[in-house]
């Protein structure tokens, strides 16, 4: 399943807290839809309005997103990771070699 998202700007919703809610709430229609189609791959897209690094984006209750593609294949949790490949572009991307953002993957712990 594909999905499209424009979510809440921080000028309609300035604190970070709303938009989380907005984000949760969002993310729980999309797991309605997954349930109820049985839906197993899902590629979230577009303007989330959050940061790779804000709770609406890294939270078990909203997204649940990492920069890490081998962590979001892990399938140990109730709820999966979504891989989020943006977070690298950040000077807080923990793959990071030399505080240059990379794209190699393979280098996420697991």
């Amino acid at each position: 399943m594909i999905v499209g998202v424009h979510l809440d700007s921080p000028a309609s919703y300035p604190d970070v807290n709303d938009r989380y809610v907005c984000a949760t709430e969002q993310f729980g229609l999309i797991e309605a839809i997954e349930r109820i189609y049985k839906v197993e791959k899902t590629i979230i897209i577009g303007d989330f309005n959050m940061n790779p690094f804000d709770k609406g984006m890294v939270s078990e209750l909203s997204l649940k997103a990492t920069h890490c593609k081998r962590t979001a294949l892990r399938t140990k949790s109730n709820k999966r990771y979504f891989f989020n490949p943006s977070w690298s572009i950040y000077s807080n991307d923990l793959t990071a070699q030399e505080g240059k953002p990379t794209w190699n993957y393979s280098l996420c712990s697991s």
